[in-house]
């Protein structure tokens, strides 16, 4: 079709052409009153010919941009602007066409952007991890990933309010998003847990970059109302695989789990899951909240119940007359919330300052 409309355009400009430089040229057939209106005709369209011309390339260079940017809005970037230059139709189109690339711009976050912390959400985190294990298992290569929870953050809620909390929330998911690769994904998954997407990562990898966000995070200080200043931390478990052994949904079940191990053996750490030995025999079973929920409870009670079993058996020591380690404890429990170390590190020293006459 522009060859034909390239030979409408050519042609006639070629015989009016001819009829102009060679006026006898048509003379053997037509007589000098046909000779006329033929250039006539011919000069005439020479003229039309050229119009259109210089129409269709004004046009072509003063819209292509315009095209071009449609293109890459129905590419899905819905980051284009283009200038809208005077009044007229070129310039209301070029409105129009910011309009709706800002308003597919919004809709598109909407749907995949968590409003609150400005990572991904939920859905959208699912549909990248979906993605993600396709391709590692097409090319054979490692993926991980990652859960991020927030330790105490009901306290958090609790002692300072909501406001407070989300604060926390927003700048701990932005440090997280901060300190990982570009290819990398973070996204919110449901209240004070993020799930990070590690890609071309086995799970040693992202244990060593887990780390380096928990420390990051740990150091990060958050203000409140009265001029102080609060820290969390925050407790991580990584799953892993490479190629045709990545499961997506194996992989959510035991990141879940590990971080769950994270927080229940002391919070502040780094778990990475690790299948059991088949020599083992160890059946595995799904935990559930509930579950969960007693066995950190259990595992605080045992915790709490070895500390008063060993600071019993220092009470009769003849050097422990005067009950100073429990003084001292009481005096570093206050040091160190003053220093307004994580609650975890609290505990930490409060059961070393209680038990370090034991020998």
């Amino acid at each position: 079709m522009r060859l034909l409309g390239i030979l409408a355009l050519v042609a006639p400009v070629a015989i009016g052409i001819l009829l102009l430089a060679v006026p006898d040229s048509l003379g053997s057939w037509i007589d000098d009153g046909a000779r006329s209106i033929l250039a006539a005709f011919g000069a005439g369209a020479i003229g039309v010919s050229l119009t259109a011309l210089l129409v269709a390339t004004h046009f072509r260079y003063r819209f292509v941009r315009l095209v071009k940017a449609a293109e890459r809005i129905a590419a899905g970037d819905y980051t284009i602007q283009v200038t809208a230059s005077g009044a007229g139709l070129e310039a209301r189109l070029a409105t129009a066409v910011n309009v709706i690339s800002g308003a597919l711009a919004d809709t598109h976050d909407r749907a995949t952007i968590d409003r609150l912390t400005g990572v991904s959400n939920r859905q959208a985190l699912l549909a990248g991890l979906f993605s993600e294990v396709v391709r590692a298992t097409r090319y054979d290569r490692p993926l991980s990933v990652a859960f991020v929870d927030i330790d105490h953050f009901k306290a958090v809620n609790d002692t300072y309010g909501h406001a407070v909390g989300d604060v926390v929330l927003r700048g701990v998911a932005q440090t997280l998003a901060a300190n990982l690769r570009t290819t990398d994904t973070i996204g919110r998954y449901g209240g004070e847990e993020f799930m990070m997407i590690l890609t071309e990562t086995d799970i040693e990898e992202g244990a060593v970059l887990s780390e380096k966000l928990r420390a990051l995070v740990q150091r990060q200080r958050f203000a409140v109302e009265g001029g102080n200043n609060i820290s969390v931390t925050i407790s991580i478990g990584i799953a892993g695989g490479i190629g045709n052994k990545l499961r997506m949904e194996a992989l959510i079940r035991d990141a879940d789990a590990a971080m769950y191990s994270a927080k229940s053996l002391g919070r502040n750490q780094t778990y990475t899951f690790a299948e059991p030995d088949d020599d083992n025999r160890v059946p595995r079973a799904p935990i559930s909240a509930a579950g969960r929920a007693r066995a950190m409870q259990v595992g605080q009670q045992a915790r709490d119940a070895a500390t008063a079993a060993l600071t019993s058996v220092l009470l009769p020591l003849p050097h422990y007359r005067g009950q100073p380690s429990p003084v001292i404890a009481t005096i570093v429990v206050s040091m160190a919330r003053q220093l307004q170390l994580p609650d975890a590190d609290i505990d930490r020293l409060r059961v070393a300052a209680l038990l370090h006459d034991v020998g």
